[in-house]
């Protein structure tokens, strides 16, 4: 299977080869023409892909090679499997992205190369559908805009770790520093957060890093503080000291297709490149933790910690007792982010099928009545798409919470309502689950008693972990017929 993956991504390499050899050795096209240019972008379109997909796979087929070898050697300490984190450290895995942005700017950009001469002559002519294509390099721009940023964080703090004392148990606290090199950081404050998460590969993925984008995502459970840099032998250190659940999931193989991943994500934003690192680190049952700290004590904890938040920081809430019970009026959710998307994409969507369209017209010798059915039929989704993506931006959503049900409207274009009823609300919660470990979305989780039977209702969710937690702090404290976890 591993000699098949290697020779699927050598392919790539072998066809972009025989394009360029083809090209100059048979001369299939005129020097300088659309069709050289076009034969000499996807060759090295293809070889450029090709090489970065097997160097890739190959590392990381090497490396399941020598962690299987390493556990079955330390059946036992299987912390003992990685090299880095036999000697007490983690490196930074976010700046293997930067070279992922590299190969897809590049691909994005000179996609379009070959048609470049046409697309301005079309644009001239008043062709506007055509500028559909410039999605492209737009992309290829954005990406390239991305490796650069890297590389100047790169280039800024170096290559950071975390630093600690192997094995990290459960039910102790995570005790240890992030290290970089500079002083860019040095008094500055940086959130730091570890999570426990469950990941789940495609199958025949075999080891993967976590960093592949087709995983999915769920996370466990997540714990948080907040250092400020001071200095260090290196340049400049965070310190860390986060408790854990003694009963959360340990860390477990990553060979298999399911498997529980701890890891460590570190931000502050400076003057400059903002900082920004992601530790894989071993978190395991060993036995000395203390078993008074569980998941639901801790939740405690950090709940009350909310309660105090100055309300202004959360702006996007507004919480308010009223005759029909506790009020929660929010502009977001769903309904904004549908509106963000639909006002980038539907503009793209008329302007291909303007272009297809168009092209079925000129291919049917001007059929202008069936042009305009077509025009009429297809053209008019994306234009109510997109102005109903702009009324969604001022649509709002409100909460309101009875004494048996709860009331979910939803305010824009077009408007909604639901009623959850339930005879007591049994705890407030935050449910974060995610595609990818920067496109985690938190819901609003209501475990609702419905005549007798415990069930969970998603209602919200946000963007930002800190929101929820802030908004289920003021349900838990103000909801009368709450039975609140605390």
């Amino acid at each position: 299977m591993n000699f098949i993956k290697r020779m699927f991504t050598l392919s790539f390499v072998a066809v972009g080869v025989f394009v360029l050899l083809r090209l100059f050795i048979r001369h299939t096209a005129p020097p300088f023409s659309e069709g050289w240019l076009a034969q000499i972008v996807f060759g090295l379109l293809f070889i450029i892909v090709g090489s970065f997909a097997f160097y890739s796979t190959n590392k990381m087929l090497r490396t399941a090679e020598k962690s299987k070898a390493a556990l079955k050697t330390y059946p036992q300490q299987p912390w003992l499997a990685r090299n880095d984190w036999r000697q007490g450290y983690a490196e930074s895995e976010s700046a293997m992205l930067s070279y992922m942005y590299l190969v897809m700017g590049l691909a994005f950009s000179l996609i379009i190369l070959p048609f470049s001469g046409k697309l301005i002559t079309a644009l001239q002519q008043g062709h506007w559908q055509v500028s559909f294509m410039l999605m492209f390099p737009l992309a290829g721009t954005g990406f390239l805009i991305a490796f650069v940023r890297e590389m100047m964080r790169f280039r800024r703090y170096g290559q950071s770790r975390f630093e600690f004392t192997p094995p990290i148990s459960l039910g102790s606290h995570l005790t240890g520093k992030i290290t970089m090199k500079g002083m860019a950081l040095l008094n500055q404050p940086a959130t730091v957060v570890v999570s426990c998460r469950k990941v789940v590969q495609p199958p025949g993925a075999g080891t993967q890093s976590s960093t592949v984008s087709n995983n999915t995502y769920k996370i466990l459970w997540k714990g948080s503080c907040t250092s400020t840099g001071r200095p260090d032998d290196r340049g400049v250190a965070l310190p860390v000291d986060i408790p854990l659940p003694y009963d959360a999931e340990a860390s477990t193989d990553n060979t298999r297709i399911s498997f529980i991943e701890w890891v460590l994500n570190v931000t502050s934003h400076v003057a400059g490149a903002d900082f920004s690192g992601v530790y894989s680190i071993p978190v395991y049952q060993t036995g000395k933790g203390n078993p008074a700290l569980t998941m639901a004590s801790l939740h405690t904890e950090e709940m009350k910690s909310y309660e105090t938040v100055n309300p202004n920081q959360f702006k996007s809430f507004t919480t308010q007792q009223t005759a029909a019970g506790l009020q929660v009026i929010t502009r977001r959710g769903l309904a904004w982010l549908n509106s963000v998307i639909g006002i980038i994409v539907s503009p793209l969507l008329f302007a291909f099928f303007t272009f297809l369209i168009g092209k079925f017209i000129q291919s049917t010798d001007g059929n202008v009545i069936t042009g305009a059915f077509l025009f009429a039929i297809f053209d008019s989704l994306p234009i109510v798409a997109f102005i109903g993506s702009i009324f969604g931006l001022f649509s709002k959503t409100t909460l309101t919470f009875g004494p048996q049900s709860l009331s979910v409207r939803k305010f824009g274009l077009i408007p909604s309502s639901k009623s959850y009823p339930y005879r007591a609300i049994n705890s407030v919660d935050v449910d974060a689950m995610g595609s990818s470990p920067s496109a985690s979305l938190y819901y609003l989780k209501l475990n609702l008693d419905i005549a007798g039977k415990s069930k969970h209702k998603r209602v919200l969710f946000c963007r930002q972990e800190e929101e929820t937690k802030w908004l289920v702090a003021q349900l838990e404290t103000h909801l009368p017929n709450t039975r609140s976890r605390k």
